[in-house]
């Protein structure tokens, strides 16, 4: 029997790796195969047409995911941004409220009567303290005072103030605060669940996109059209998720915009 070169035999050890390999496992990728590119079932009249546009959708359908995920997560950032506001907005008007309410009580029966219902060191700075602290306050203030004896100069008529409205500005303020200390907590619960989300998509595609434009270039080439096989090629920016050349018309009809890291040079 004649001898072949050592290249030849490399070369067919090669192609014998791949085809002892597919043997062995082609029932098994076959499978995995048919969920990954046909989700609603193998059609019976296949052909590798239907083949190659199956592989290639695969990342279309990781694309759109992605793109959904990243667009609902933006919703979901900007709910989150307005629930904050909110939020924010109502501690400042309850902490105000319990600022001017201790000031009232201090100036017209002194410091330690403003103690006595709860005023006691600063006011705080976080809303869950901030509630406890008004509710507190808001609590011992239907005590009244009436034991207390008025502290200001009597040519000095700032007016009487009234434990009970002054009880009730206080729980007005308490209750839209923990109304919106609720509300941003489920919001941002959500947030949270959307970049998960947003961050699985992400993966999803990073996982597929290498193997899905490989095997696409593969057939381009197998079946002679180098111009189309380099246009899908994956390149190095592509995996990192940077276009090329050829991608910046896609990247122009999906109306997203371009930055510096788009133009290729």
């Amino acid at each position: 029997m004649a001898q072949i070169s050592r290249t030849t035999a490399q070369k067919s050890a090669i192609s014998r790796t791949i085809g002892s390999t597919v043997e062995v496992n082609h029932e098994e990728v076959g499978a995995r195969l048919d969920r990954l590119l046909f989700p609603d079932g193998v059609p019976a009249d296949l052909t590798m047409a239907k083949v190659v546009k199956a592989v290639g959708d695969v990342t279309r359908r990781n694309a759109a995911a992605f793109e959904g995920a990243e667009r609902f997560l933006a919703t979901e950032r900007s709910e989150d941004r307005r629930l904050r506001e909110a939020r924010d907005a109502g501690f400042v008007a309850l902490r105000q409220v319990l600022i001017k309410a201790r000031g009232a009580i201090v100036n017209y029966w002194g410091e330690y009567a403003a103690q006595d219902v709860g005023f006691v060191g600063t006011t705080p700075e976080t809303a869950e303290l901030l509630l406890s602290y008004a509710r507190n306050v808001r609590e011992k203030l239907g005590r009244g005072f009436d034991d207390y004896e008025v502290d200001m100069p009597s040519d000095l008529d700032l007016g009487r103030p009234d434990p009970a409205n002054l009880a009730a500005a206080i729980e007005a303020r308490a209750a839209a605060l923990e109304q919106a200390v609720n509300a941003y907590g489920v919001e941002e619960r959500e947030t949270q669940g959307a970049l998960r989300e947003r961050d699985k998509a992400e993966a999803q595609w990073s996982t597929h996109y290498s193997p899905v434009a490989s095997i696409i270039e593969g057939f381009f080439r197998l079946a002679e059209m180098p111009e189309l096989a380099e246009r899908v090629r994956p390149t190095a920016r592509r995996r990192a998720g940077l276009v090329e050349e050829a991608d910046l018309g896609e990247l122009e009809e999906s109306g997203e915009p371009r930055d510096e890291a788009d133009v290729v040079v």
